[in-house]
């Protein structure tokens, strides 16, 4: 009877040590999964219906768009001002035509948008207000994106859930590796891909 008395007495002890043991060694991987909630990545198609020249040229708006998003990860803000300012050029000289009047005017409202927060980020000095501007110019680039329906290989959307004290900020990127362009290299992968846009 003793006997079975001291096994269960340590067969409790043993329970107890354990269950402390994976309750530390799971400290971090909750932090993990509060930071980065599991998600499904979607698949999502855009319209396909503009002409290819327009197509062509937002195609080239993209690359100075990523260029921007590649100076914001490098916290570069001179060439950041200066890759803002070319984006710009360009937008200014894009027309949609051989379309619904109501595409053109959607183009319009959104050309004009998209100026205004490349123009914050051309003539800013503080980097943390260019990222700001650069989100809202994602935005803006990812509606029209769908909207419009470019045709583009693949473009990502990638999700930072800790950006802006954790309001969380979304940005478009040509290939599904993290470079965060709101932290830069204090958090250079903080993020996950959260739709895969095919056309």
């Amino acid at each position: 009877m003793q006997h079975k008395i001291i096994f269960f007495i340590v067969l409790i002890f043993t329970l107890f040590s354990c269950n402390s043991n994976k309750e530390n060694n799971s400290k971090s991987e909750e932090i993990a999964e509060e930071a980065f909630p599991e998600s499904e990545i979607k698949n999502v198609t855009s319209s396909n219906f503009v002409e290819d020249s327009f197509a062509l040229k937002y195609s080239q708006l993209l690359d100075y768009y990523i260029e921007l998003k590649d100076d914001l990860v490098e916290s570069d803000i001179k060439e950041a001002k200066k890759n803002a300012q070319f984006f710009n050029n360009f937008l200014s000289k894009m027309k949609l035509k051989n379309v619904p009047d109501s595409l053109i005017n959607y183009w319009e409202e959104q050309k004009d948008v998209l100026m205004l927060f490349s123009n914050e980020i051309a003539r800013g000095d503080d980097l943390s207000r260019q990222r700001k501007a650069f989100y809202s110019l994602s935005q803006d680039m990812y509606d029209l994106y769908l909207k419009i329906g470019i045709k583009e290989n693949i473009l990502y959307k990638q999700y930072c859930p800790m950006a802006f004290h954790d309001e969380g900020a979304f940005w478009l990127s040509k290939h599904d590796e993290i470079l965060n362009p709101y932290f830069g290299s204090d958090m250079l992968h903080c993020g996950e891909v959260q739709e895969i846009i095919n056309n």
